[in-house]
């Protein structure tokens, strides 16, 4: 993939710039490089600006790493992981500007108006009527990315559905989740009383 792009420079500023699309601002090569490798140390679910950085051809490039074969997108890009409409923006590690600003008040314990949130309010017009989030909480999941297991520790989301949404949206690797009970099942019996 060929990547584009013209570099210039500000007088009495030394170094070369170049306009960064995805960042909406003008960087120069080291910048560039730097938030490039600062991308890919991100924890999942991070919750920084650094995530446009993540799989960019002119990040990598200027940080002399192999150039990606393709855009790095998460999945679902622009799918709210928290109430699962789309949303033209996604902020804070897959969830739309209405969700983060409805936890944001559950957080502060006041809304704009300065008035406590019910914690069953609806936040969301929904066909099916059952589109609540009542409180946010801790979800801990197990996944495995080329045999190896790793947990993850989420905080603030709805259900763990969103934290697998989230943890899917942050690898680039194939993920796989499983479920390993801590109580030994008893042997199934027979339907006809045998064993």
């Amino acid at each position: 993939m060929t990547v584009t792009f013209d570099y210039f420079t500000y007088e009495g500023v030394p170094g070369r710039y170049f306009a960064c699309v995805a960042n909406k601002a003008n960087l120069s090569e080291l910048r560039c490089a730097t938030m490039y490798r600062d991308a890919k140390k991100l924890p999942l679910g991070a919750c920084v600006p650094l995530e446009k950085c993540l799989g960019c051809p002119i990040g990598a490039l200027h940080a002399g790493d192999k150039a990606p074969q393709a855009k790095e997108r998460p999945v679902g890009t622009l799918i709210c992981s928290r109430c699962h409409h789309p949303a033209a923006r996604i902020i804070c590690g897959g969830v739309c500007v209405s969700c983060y600003n409805r936890e944001r008040e559950m957080i502060k314990g006041k809304n704009g108006k300065g008035v406590p949130p019910r914690p069953v309010e609806r936040f969301w017009d929904d066909e099916a009527g059952d589109c609540r989030v009542p409180f946010t909480h801790r979800v801990e999941l197990t996944f495995s990315v080329l045999g190896v297991v790793r947990p993850v520790i989420y905080r603030n989301v709805a259900d763990t559905f969103e934290a697998v949404l989230r943890t899917v949206r942050g690898r680039r690797d194939t993920v796989t989740f499983g479920f390993h009970s801590a109580v030994k099942a008893p042997m199934q019996m027979s339907l006809w009383g045998g064993m």
